[in-house]
C-alpha cells in the first residue's frame, strides 16, 4: 500500500515547477564605482580583477577595481513568481550589501577567497513587490582576487491550465489508490 500511495506524491512532485532561475549567471549590470552616484551601462559578470591570476585562468567578463567598493543594479520582473519562494545565491570577494527596492534585505563579510554561490538565502516577500523588483547590492574589496555573480531563483507559478491538470493527475492517483485498497 504505501508503495502505491508514494507513486502518487511522486507522479505530482514531477509535474510541478521548482526553483526556476529567473536572474541567471552571468546577466548584465549597471555599476559604478564612486558610491552609486555615476553609473556604467549595464555589462555582464562576472565582474572580477586579474591580480594574483597571471595565468589568466579566470574568464571575468566586467573590470571591478581591486581596493575599493563598487555598487551593481539591475531590475528583475517577477511576475508569475511565487513570492514565498525567492532566493538568492551570491559569490563576493570580500564583502555585500543586498538591497530590494531601497530595502537593506542582508549583508555580510567573509574575508579570504570566495567561490561561486557563497552566500544563499531567500528575500522575504516583504521586500518585494508584484513584477518589476530593483536589485543592488554594495560589494566590496580588500585586495587580491576579486569577483562577484549572482542569480535569483523562485518557484513559479502554475497557471490554470497546470493547476486543474495537477489537480486531476492528483484525483485519478486517489482513485487508483482506493481501488487498489479495496
Amino acid at each position: 500500500m504505501k508503495s502505491v500511495f508514494s507513486g502518487v506524491l511522486l507522479l505530482c512532485s514531477v509535474a510541478s515547477t521548482y526553483g526556476v532561475i529567473i536572474l541567471a549567471p552571468g546577466s548584465s549590470w549597471e555599476y559604478s564605482t564612486d558610491n552609486g552616484t555615476n553609473w556604467n551601462p549595464a555589462s555582464p559578470a562576472p565582474f572580477g580583477n586579474s591580480t594574483g591570476d597571471p595565468a589568466g585562468l579566470f574568464n571575468f567578463k566586467t573590470w571591478w577595481p581591486e581596493f575599493g567598493i563598487m555598487w551593481v543594479k539591475t531590475s528583475v520582473d517577477l511576475s508569475g513568481y511565487n513570492p514565498n519562494t525567492i532566493g538568492y545565491d551570491l559569490g563576493v570577494d570580500n564583502g555585500f550589501e543586498l538591497l530590494v527596492n531601497g530595502n537593506p534585505v542582508t549583508s555580510n563579510n567573509a574575508e579570504g577567497y570566495t567561490y561561486r554561490w557563497e552566500y544563499s538565502g531567500s528575500i522575504s516577500p516583504g521586500f518585494l513587490v508584484p513584477g518589476v523588483n530593483d536589485i543592488l547590492v554594495k560589494l566590496e574589496d580588500h585586495g587580491g582576487l576579486t569577483a562577484f555573480d549572482m542569480q535569483i531563483t523562485g518557484d513559479a507559478v502554475p497557471d490554470g491550465g497546470t493547476t486543474v491538470a495537477l489537480l486531476g493527475l492528483s484525483l485519478s492517483g486517489l482513485a487508483f489508490l482506493r481501488r487498489k485498497l479495496d
